[in-house]
């Protein structure tokens, strides 16, 4: 067989080994979008729900979803008036639930937050764990005190950690069939300039709620992890308006979207990837090395940064 032939094999075996890896990819994301029926969390899971950062967007978007389906609701988010506001609001519109309001910190110290959790919840059998709350730190990293970084990690990945090992724990000891959902980022396929904290907690969360699913199969509990695309919600409220984000929120998704998304594929499959950015950068993952990509981006960085950086940066440097 001379050489061209092979050449050829090579690259037909290449050409079908890519269309099956985007076909198994793409199967249940179509599955889930155009087949399969919605699903009622009450009775699949159970009556009681926590739901992190539960105070607006794709928290708020889940609990409404929730307690429309009759499972009661212990709302985690920050002490202030949107918690209020929403618990009285969602409280009203669905009279038949209970919802408790849970204020605290989960970028402050995790003693102090995870024991008003477990008290908050003692008294009810907790069988679904949204794990959704997070936000967002865009600049330069050396630009930000590492206080904060800290403080984004806490809130961003290890409080979700936490509360899953809890929480897991609990379901094992209860004997319940439950489910726990973490709200990831399509910024884990790609490298995050100017938001590396944000991309390296949803890289953690992501791979542990992946390795974590295979444990908890035989104890009965669905972990499902999702990587929504741009979603129209309060995380880019106090962040610099970068053209990369003006451009994606043209696409984005509301946090009603989202919460479908979760409700139509919790326990169906093990990571859900939601929009055009997040499917096309995760496929783009599949054939680009996240080195390669940071090598082909390095160049146009400082003309993407956030209004200011730069100037900072020159201070700092003089």
């Amino acid at each position: 067989m001379d050489l061209a032939a092979l050449c050829g094999y090579f690259c037909c075996g290449c050409g079908i080994a890519c269309l099956l890896s985007v076909a198994l990819y793409l199967t249940p994301i179509i599955y889930l979008t155009l087949i399969a029926k919605p699903q009622d969390f009450r009775k699949k899971y159970g009556a009681w729900a926590v739901v992190t950062g539960g105070s607006s967007g794709i928290g708020k978007a889940v609990t409404r979803k929730l307690a429309s389906q009759g499972v009661n609701v212990c709302i985690v988010a920050l002490d202030d008036d949107l918690l209020r506001i929403t618990h009285t609001e969602l409280q009203k519109e669905f009279p038949s639930v209970e919802l408790r309001a849970v204020p605290v910190d989960l970028g402050s110290e995790p003693d102090a937050y995870m024991a008003k959790i477990a008290t908050a919840t003692e008294d009810v059998r907790v069988s679904i764990l949204i794990n959704n709350a997070g936000f967002l730190l865009m600049g330069f990293f050396d630009q930000r005190p590492m206080e904060q970084h800290i403080a984004n990690i806490e809130c961003n990945a290890l409080a979700a950690m936490r509360l899953t090992h809890y929480f897991y724990n609990r379901m094992v000891n209860q004997n319940i069939k439950g489910c726990i959902t973490f709200t990831s980022s399509a910024a884990f396929f790609m490298p995050a300039p100017f938001a590396s904290m944000y991309g390296a907690t949803k890289a953690m969360i992501s791979q542990f709620a992946v390795s974590l699913a295979l444990e908890a199969n035989s104890q009965g509990i669905d972990i499902t992890v999702f990587h929504p695309s741009y979603t129209h919600s309060n995380l880019y409220a106090k962040t610099p308006k970068l053209d990369v984000v003006t451009f994606l929120s043209k696409f984005g998704w509301t946090p009603e979207d989202v919460a479908n998304v979760i409700f139509a594929s919790a326990g169906r499959v093990v990571v859900r990837d939601m929009g055009v950015y997040a499917i096309a950068t995760n496929m783009l993952s599949r054939y680009i090395d996240s080195g390669s990509l940071a090598k082909f981006i390095m160049p146009f960085v400082e003309s993407m940064a956030p209004p200011g950086a730069i100037a900072e940066r020159g201070k700092k440097e003089n």
